[in-house]
């Protein structure tokens, strides 16, 4: 397939400088794109971009003596930490990027803005920002990136190969959203209205114990441990296998996991801390690592289903950040505060019941993730043949 430098095909934009006065219009002829519009529409999955949080008019544009970025350039940001997430979105319609921005505008008599699109998704653009403090990307060095250039039918078939697999990867995903809804729904009917509470100290028959730490040189081979990126902040575990480390008999004994532990996290930024998940079917003994506690409940009092979802829910959560000790980047919880805490005095067999609804979305959810898995795969292995002319 022939290849050409991406500067003979596509003109590389940078954004003006936007000033404060000009900011905070919600409505005006021109959507003026900053670095976190991009981000946020990037990170919901969607792949076009038609707004933004400013907005200016005509006589803005003149004043500012900038060019506008026409419908089908893929935008994406040019300084900072930001170029390492690799977010690229169409401009939906035209429209202006501050000056941390920059669009790739296809020259359309040989290039198909779709085309350009998934092409650019697959570039890494941080291994092509300058290495000083700030990085950032400099157009003469976007210009000389060599890239594939097949017929333009072929672009345009190509693109809608790939297309129509991003739009299954976001639906799948906002499947994912939909399931997780329903649980929040579910704890909301078990909870919303005004309950009784009881001081979790009361339910907790043993813990909580903060987890195992170890160093690299134990990492590699022996027992699965569940570290903190091992479920998200609704509980659920990720399709990644866990980590294995070196244990000894007594710690394995000591920081065991089994059916039915909660496990709260400790240290981390706000944003996560106390997130917490509830340990059920797992294949081998396994530990815990030393940011997270593990707790066991009375069972006859409480089900655990129930604890691990209310104490990732909003309530749990204002309660956690009024007891988190905060320190640069990040913040902890410690035992006593996890033992304080407050939680809804709900008849048992009603949470039994919520448990068993959980149960029954959180199959379908695993139904859905591994779909989520083969369509990534799919599309991934789609891509890497679509840019070396085998598709």
């Amino acid at each position: 397939m022939r290849t050409v430098p991406l500067g003979e095909v596509v003109e590389f934009r940078s954004g003006v400088g936007f000033p404060l006065r000009m900011q905070g219009r919600s409505s005006g002829r021109f959507p003026f794109a900053k670095v976190g519009d991009i981000s946020s529409i990037a990170r919901a999955g969607a792949s076009e971009i038609s707004g933004a949080g400013n907005y200016i008019d005509r006589d803005d544009v003149v004043e500012l003596r900038a060019r506008t970025i026409p419908p089908g350039a893929t935008l994406f940001a040019k300084i900072g930490e930001a170029i390492r997430q690799n977010y690229r979105v169409i401009a939906g319609v035209e429209m202006l990027l501050d000056n941390n921005c920059m669009a790739a505008i296809p020259d359309d008599s040989v290039m198909d803005y779709r085309y350009l699109f998934e092409m650019l998704k697959t570039i890494d653009l941080y291994r092509y920002a300058s290495s000083t403090t700030v990085p950032s990307l400099r157009k003469s060095d976007l210009e000389g990136i060599q890239v594939p250039l097949p017929p333009i039918a072929d672009q345009i078939r190509i693109a809608a190969i790939l297309h129509s697999v991003n739009v299954a990867v976001r639906l799948n995903r906002r499947l994912l959203v939909d399931h997780t809804s329903l649980v929040a729904s579910a704890l909301h009917r078990l909870v919303g209205q005004e309950v009784a509470r009881v001081s979790f100290s009361s339910l907790i028959l043993e813990g909580p114990t903060n987890g195992i730490y170890l160093p690299a040189t134990k990492y590699g081979s022996g027992t699965p441990i569940l570290r903190i990126d091992g479920f998200d902040a609704a509980g659920t575990f990720g399709a990644k296998p866990w980590r294995r480390v070196e244990v000894e008999r007594t710690d394995l004994e000591k920081f065991g996991l089994r059916d039915g532990d909660i496990v709260v996290n400790r240290v981390n930024a706000l944003s996560h801390l106390g997130k917490s998940a509830v340990i059920s079917e797992l294949p081998e003994l396994s530990v815990y690592e030393s940011n997270m506690m593990r707790m066991r409940l009375d069972e006859t009092r409480v089900n655990p289903v129930f604890v691990a979802h209310w104490l990732n829910s909003s309530s749990a959560k204002k309660q956690v950040l009024s007891r988190a000790k905060k320190a640069v980047n990040q913040a902890s919880i410690n035992q006593s505060d996890v033992r304080s805490l407050l939680v809804p005095d709900v008849d048992k067999a009603r949470q039994d019941l919520f448990a068993r609804e959980v149960a029954q979305i959180r199959r379908s959810m695993f139904q859905v993730n591994e779909r989520s898995v083969l369509l990534k795969e799919l599309l991934s292995s789609l891509r890497s043949r679509a840019f070396s002319g085998q598709l």
